[in-house]
């Protein structure tokens, strides 16, 4: 590029890049700066940067040994701060000015993530200060930047000629905040956090939160005029790379086409089947088709709304190691007492409140003619502070946002982990958000893509997964939610290559996905919190079942036949290891196990816990079965016609002390049907249809026949875990590193050392060196099949 080669023997005649790592410093206010930065991004002497990408071991090196004497990176954070102060007051944006503070931003955000790499917090911070390296004040160059780099991304206009500065602002504050990956789990939060959260930034946290949000709800694309710009590609390509092996990016439209789904691989890994059922071959990595849309999962978020949401989540997630810190850095750091145990951004967040809404109740107001007794200020749990006390947060103080846009984001881009991340913290926590999204049937634009999740459930890693099952469950927890989706119909669903479904409900659809995830993952049963997820979500549609699909039910009524068989080989097992008889030889067991399909357990007692979550698993099966003939049975014929097909599965259960008192109220249902059944068609009936008649003819008038037991209602609330840091902040973090397009070196993380995530980890020291669908048709009658 430019009118010479790029090679490593131009960096010694590069004489500013030279002066920026050498031993001289070089003073805030010099025309260097300018000079220096302008030249990054010319064409005709763009090669600094590709020389400081290829030669960036040496270069970097040098400049972190003679920072701590030139003082050129607090220098140059002085400078930049300047000019952003300068584009923040002025009306007119002046180019050289934008493009002189992103090449900046570009090159700090650099050097900070090589001094953390090798270097210990508290000699990072003295490449920092402006006095001595040693001195009280390292913390006021950092402390000044994030409040002009918060008011940057708040004020300044988003353009075409100030978008690529504004992803650049925002990956320079993950980059400061990534220290945390650098320190363990239960550490204090780092220093640098002292000043985002109790500092002067505190006060822009309600306008930093709606721009980081508008910024994700609105996804604007890169923009067209800088595809065409060779230099803007040759400023982030080196980015990309520089210090650490970076993504190799050409354009800014391909930034993020290879996100969380392409650098991960699953953490669900495929379950074998059982021996009764043949593999699943079909769609397990394919989107869920209907005749509604084609439900896609791969969407991605645009470049700014990306990085955005990063920074979003990462300010808000924070919630006990605020408390942790706060004993650690009150007394010096922390002025305001009353802020103490606060996250501004979080509390914020959690008030949040559609400005569509709020609009609509001022002009309601104001067409009113009588006098409206005045408001006082009620107990917002979404204004909840981290140290568990209530904020009180006013109608009119809360800021106001687009509800709307934020879920058509969110759904469209639902595969990518930070979209599910975020829409869980408003839908649990902000009460204005979940009643909007309820009451305003929002949950239409999220359900289908949620369901898509789970249906590729064996394509996702497994924390994605666990937040679309989340998510589903607080749907479900509101009873209007359940009665909704079972009168909201789809002409027809492509469920296998081999099959299409007609006339299915949102609900139906949830309860196949539901059975499926469970069916595909049934070598993951000790897993205990991906199965009672998905139970506690049928158990809550459970009494709003309606007119449950075919297909639905034989697929209900199939998984439990499966786990009972399942059961009754585990129990098999067991008596005939326990069997003092000593004529069963090992070689036998061993054969037994092999011809099951039982997870591989190397002890008896492995098997019995195994044993234990089976009758769990089998039990909230029959529980939610029972709920629905109790509650809904006579809107579902369909599913009477399935237990009865396969009513010989449960003859195990009646005698079992677990089961038999939820089997009951289904065996009463089946006697009484099957009476019916053989006095109008005889003991062997030979038409499906005829069967169908039957039970609908006589369904209306069962319950009161049948006097069935009454159960207490199935009613699961979701609740955060005492200390979701343990599994927040580590997620974070991880899709952070998917997502943000910079690698950060593995080697020096500790934040995962304790966390569930494949990452190899080692100690920081002071200064680093730096050398199954056929299952379900095998077990579904759909009607074409004959009782016998």
């Amino acid at each position: 590029m430019g009118s010479s080669n790029s090679t490593l023997a131009n960096v010694p005649k590069d004489e500013p890049l030279q002066r920026f790592v050498g031993t001289d410093g070089i003073p805030p206010n010099s025309e260097y700066w300018r000079e220096f930065l302008s030249s990054v991004g010319s064409t005709t002497k763009s090669s600094s940067l590709i020389d400081f990408e290829k030669a960036n071991k040496s270069l970097l090196k040098d400049l972190k040994k003679n920072n701590l004497h030139s003082r050129n990176i607090p220098n140059l954070t002085q400078f930049l701060i300047s000019k952003m102060s300068e584009l923040i007051a002025s009306p007119d944006i002046i180019e050289d000015t934008v493009l002189i503070t992103q090449n900046g931003l570009l090159i700090l955000r650099l050097s900070v993530k090589y001094l953390m790499e090798h270097c210990s917090e508290a000699r990072f911070f003295s490449h920092f200060s402006v006095n001595s390296p040693e001195g009280p004040h390292c913390l006021s160059v950092i402390e000044c930047l994030f409040p002009v780099l918060f008011r940057l991304i708040t004020n300044l206009p988003i353009q075409d000629n100030t978008y690529l500065l504004h992803c650049e602002a925002h990956l320079l504050c993950i980059v400061l905040l990534s220290r945390q990956m650098y320190k363990e789990l239960s550490a204090p939060l780092p220093q640098v956090y002292v000043s985002v959260v109790w500092g002067k930034c505190a006060s822009l946290a309600p306008a930093l939160v709606y721009r980081l949000l508008s910024n994700f709800s609105e996804n604007r694309p890169v923009p067209t005029l800088l595809h065409g710009f060779e230099q803007y590609s040759l400023i982030w390509r080196a980015a990309s790379s520089i210090a650490g092996s970076l993504v190799t990016i050409v354009t800014f439209g391909g930034y993020f086409s290879r996100t969380a789904n392409s650098s991960t691989k699953s953490d669900i890994q495929n379950s074998p089947h059982v021996a009764v059922v043949e593999p699943v071959k079909n769609n397990v990595s394919t989107d869920l088709l209907t005749s509604e849309s084609t439900i896609k999962s791969n969407e991605q978020c645009h470049l700014l709304s990306n990085v955005s949401s990063l920074l979003l989540l990462i300010l808000t997630t924070q919630a006990g190691s605020i408390e942790k810190t706060v004993s650690t850095y009150s007394e010096n750091n922390i002025k305001d007492s009353n802020s103490l145990g606060r996250n501004p951004y979080r509390t914020t967040l959690f008030s949040l409140q559609d400005e569509v809404t709020q609009k609509n109740q001022v002009d309601s107001i104001m067409d009113t003619t009588h006098v409206l007794p005045k408001s006082t200020p009620r107990l917002q749990p979404g204004g909840a502070t981290l140290n568990g006390h209530l904020n009180i947060v006013t109608q009119s103080s809360s800021p106001q946002i687009n509800f709307t846009a934020i879920c058509d984001t969110a759904a469209s881009t639902l595969s990518q982990d930070s979209s599910p991340l975020l829409l869980y913290l408003l839908v649990h926590r902000n009460t204005n958000f979940h009643s909007f999204i309820m009451q305003e049937r929002g949950y239409e634009k999220v359900l289908p893509p949620l369901l898509n999740i789970l249906y590729k459930s064996q394509s996702h890693n497994s924390h994605l997964v666990y937040m679309a099952l989340i998510l589903l469950l607080i749907f479900t927890e509101n009873e209007q939610f359940g009665r909704d989706i079972h009168t909201s119909d789809i002409k027809w669903v492509q469920w296998s290559t081999s099959r299409r479904l007609s006339n299915v409900s949102y609900g139906s659809l949830t309860v196949l996905v539901l059975c499926r995830t469970i069916q595909y993952h049934l070598n993951q049963l000790k897993d205990k919190y991906l199965h009672v997820n998905i139970l506690a979500t049928l158990a809550n549609l459970s009494p709003r079942i309606t007119k449950l699909h075919p297909h639905a039910c034989d697929t209900l009524v199939g998984l439990l036949q499966l786990l009972i068989k399942r059961h009754n080989k585990t129990v098999d097992i067991l008596r005939k290891m326990s069997d003092d008889n000593q004529s069963q030889s090992a070689a036998e067991i061993t054969k037994l196990l092999s011809n099951t399909s039982l997870i591989s357990s190397d002890t008896q007692e492995e098997m019995v816990q195994e044993l234990a979550l089976l009758e769990e698993v089998i039990r909230m099966l029959l529980e939610i079965i029972n709920s629905i003939l109790t509650h809904t049975m006579v809107s579902n014929p369909d599913l009477i016609y399935s237990l009865l097909y396969k009513r010989d599965s449960f003859t195990s259960l009646r005698s079992h002390p677990s089961f038999q008192n939820v089997v009951q109220n289904i065996d009463i249902v089946l006697t009484h049907f099957s009476k019916k059944i053989e006095l109008e068609l005889g003991p062997q009936p030979t038409q499906p249809q005829a069967v169908m008649q039957v039970i609908i003819k006589h369904v209306g008038n069962t319950q009161r026949s049948c006097n069935l037991k009454k159960f207490p209602d199935l009613k699961f609330k979701y609740v955060e875990e005492e200390s979701p840091d343990e599994f927040f902040i580590p997620y974070v973090w991880s899709v952070v590193r998917r997502q943000s397009g910079i690698h950060f070196k593995s080697e020096s993380l500790l934040l995962f050392s304790a966390a569930p995530q494949n990452i190899q980890n080692t100690t920081e020291n002071d200064d680093i060196s730096e050398d199954n669908d056929s299952v379900m048709n095998n077990g579904e009658s759909n009607h074409e099949q004959v009782l016998v």
